[in-house]
């Protein structure tokens, strides 16, 4: 509607207003357009955007083109210049719209067009969904797959890696959807509707008058628009856009064919006189109407497949398959719901159905690849894990690769698990890497996942990302013992992003502190001050550093460094925890009750304070504290059993008038 508003404000559209109230039509319609293009704008839809600029632009260029002399006076007196001034005059309106949305609206819009630029926003996805819907069309060339049928077969054909149940209802691209479902004959049935519309169009378009121009071309520009979007949007699938577009399309039909000559080019059925018949016609199709509002209303919220509930019997899963035979979760229920003195060939043959329908899914190949070990054909189910891991990096998504269950992988399993997650790395998926190192360092192997992670960083070319893979590889060489190469990658990532002080800390932290070299560390603290780097957070690393050599003066003087300036609640409750290590709880004490006034909601600060205040003999403060901890969390069972054994030890301590003996203090981590 806005190439409609933006002609109306601009040109009279409405010929019988040209003498009588025409500025009161104009003054509406800019308001119109200019509430619409606000709304677009704050939008931050690209294509929202985009379509509006290409509406309006249609709109106009077209009434400036054919009915010159309706151009506003102020316009028409600048000739071949009145293109410039009009963009001119749309850059005004932007920046102005851009001042009314204020510094967030500005600073939002910014960062959506800036990512579109650089890439630093996800639009691959499209792209991707309308390559591999081609691969739908050309196997299903004539007929397609059938109306509808895009969402349920499209994971057979998309690409890896498997999305976590986000599941595709469109390609985002209509026509291409329109080609994949009806095929050649539905794209040719299409393509002749749209050209019976157009040749009236044109033939009437041919003949109008100049003043009748600015109104076909508003509806000309909304038509474009839409047309235009379709191609990366679906938005005629909702039906009142498509009413709407309907409904532009046949008043500019109408348009052509009453005002392109003095009679119509076309023949059109006169409206009769009303009559009864007429009116009993008016109610039932009002009846309609609110009958089908009535069953819209009545549809679930939920759409496909999350609507398919899980079938609890055998029955139940055969009726979800006759339904949805392409959804890959109906074979896995028929497969896990058949009866006991079933073959279990048909177990395998459903599960199989259900890998072809959808390959990315982890669970439904996992499945696959244990009947197939049940069934004594190892060597193809190692084959499918391997896929399976790689279609499916993420370790959490498959039941065999939790961190209890990772060790007890036998040795062809653990080499089909680490081939498929290597394989995920060089196609370059998202966290593959990340897996693939977890993967190795659950089973131990430590330089494994550091070469992992080294190798990740060596391919990515995000400067954060590359730093994040080094720090994990150093972390990796040093619990494997080798503390040069953990010095060597960690001092890359140091040299690489020295505005990063996470590099320089995890040094000084897992390779000088155990080297027990201070003195380079104490250098490296100062030069990472210099940089800009967080002095608590690197006098933190200086710390536990010294607390790692043994030498207590420097691990106190760190500390120090560190309360004195402004530590994060996370450094603040580290520190503690190195003062309860070495034994110092009073300043322990101090430290979490700092981190218990910066967040009053942390039942660890509170519990930790408490155990530092009952190691200084505070045992009144530590009663407060332990019932505060307890109080935040109720349902934390480690607090509440240390609170009962500090109330039992206090109890038998007060009857024989002793001091209640101080339990070991727990790891930084309890």
């Amino acid at each position: 509607i806005l190439p409609l508003a933006a002609a109306g404000a601009l040109f009279p559209i409405l010929p019988g207003f040209r003498h009588k109230r025409s500025s009161d039509i104009q003054l509406i319609c800019a308001v119109a357009a200019f509430v619409m293009a606000s709304a677009i704008m704050m939008s931050l839809s690209r294509g929202g955007w985009m379509v509006a600029i290409i509406g309006v632009a249609a709109a106009i260029g077209l009434t400036a083109r054919y009915a010159r002399d309706e151009l506003p006076a102020f316009l028409r007196g600048f000739g071949a210049r009145s293109g410039p001034i009009a963009v001119a005059g749309a850059a005004v309106v932007l920046l102005f719209l851009l001042y009314l949305a204020g510094p967030k609206g500005r600073s939002q819009a910014s960062l959506r067009v800036s990512a579109t630029i650089e890439h630093r926003e996800s639009l691959n996805y499209k792209p991707q969904l309308w390559s591999d819907t081609t691969r739908m069309v050309r196997d299903f060339p004539l007929t397609g797959v059938g109306v509808g049928s895009w969402p349920e077969i499209f994971p057979h054909y998309q690409r890896p890696p498997w999305l976590n149940s986000f599941f595709f209802r469109e390609p985002e691209n209509d026509y291409l959807q329109l080609a994949a479902e009806t095929g050649i004959i539905g794209v040719v049935l299409a393509g002749w509707f749209a050209w019976s519309i157009f040749v009236p169009l044109r033939e009437g378009a041919a003949r109008l008058r100049a003043r009748d121009w600015p109104l076909f071309a508003g509806f000309a520009g909304g038509i474009i628009a839409s047309l235009v979007q379709e191609v990366f949007d679906f938005s005629l699938q909702t039906p009142a856009n498509l009413v709407l577009f309907t409904v532009l399309v046949a008043a500019m039909l109408r348009l052509a064919m009453t005002k392109g000559a003095d009679r119509p080019a076309h023949p059109l059925r006169s409206v009769s006189s009303p009559s009864r018949l007429t009116f009993a016609k008016a109610a039932l199709m009002g009846l309609a109407a609110a009958g089908l509002i009535g069953f819209a209303l009545r549809q679930p919220e939920v759409g496909y497949p999350f609507d398919v509930k899980e079938p609890k019997s055998f029955s139940a899963a055969e009726a979800a398959m006759v339904i949805h035979p392409a959804r890959a979760a109906s074979h896995i229920a028929l497969a896990a719901l058949m009866p006991e003195a079933a073959p279990h060939s048909l177990v395998i043959e459903q599960l199989k159905a259900a890998v072809w329908f959808d390959p990315n899914d982890p669970f439904g190949r996992d499945l696959y690849a244990r009947s197939l070990f049940l069934t004594g054909n190892k060597p193809e189910g190692l084959e499918q894990i391997e896929l399976s891991v790689e279609r499916s990096p993420m370790l959490d998504t498959h039941f065999y690769l939790s961190p209890a269950m990772i060790p007890w992988l036998l040795p062809d399993e653990q080499k089909a698990v680490a081939q498929g997650l290597t394989a995920a790395v060089k196609a370059g998926y998202a966290q593959s890497a990340l897996q693939l190192a977890q993967f190795y360092a659950t089973l131990g192997r430590n330089r494994d996942a550091a070469l992992a992670e080294a190798e990740a960083a060596a391919h990515d070319n995000d400067l954060e990302e590359k730093t994040d893979y080094l720090i994990d590889a150093g972390q990796y060489y040093a619990k494997a013992g080798n503390l040069m190469d953990a010095r060597r990658v960690l001092t890359e990532a140091a040299v690489m992003n020295p505005a990063d002080p996470r590099p320089i800390g995890e040094l000084i932290v897992v390779v000088l502190g155990p080297a027990k070299d201070l003195t380079t560390a104490r250098a490296l603290v100062q030069a990472g001050i210099e940089r800009g780097g967080d002095p608590a957070e690197l006098y933190l690393a200086l710390a536990q550093a010294g607390h790692e050599a043994g030498d207590t003066v420097t691990t106190d003087d760190a500390l120090r460094q560190v309360m004195n300036h402004e530590p994060s609640f996370d450094i603040t409750m580290t520190a503690g925890s190195i003062y309860a290590d070495e034994g110092d709880y009073d300043r322990a004490a101090v430290a979490f009750q700092h981190a218990t006034e910066m967040n009053q909601q942390s039942a660890k600060a509170f519990f930790r304070l408490a155990i530092a205040e009952e190691g200084a003999y505070e045992y009144a403060l530590a009663s407060r504290d332990f019932a505060s901890a307890l109080a935040i969390d109720p349902n934390n069972e480690k607090i509440r059993a240390r609170y009962v054994e500090f109330q039992r030890r206090s109890a038998q301590s007060a009857a024989q008038g002793t001091l209640p003996p101080v339990p070991p203090v727990p790891a930084p981590g309890g």
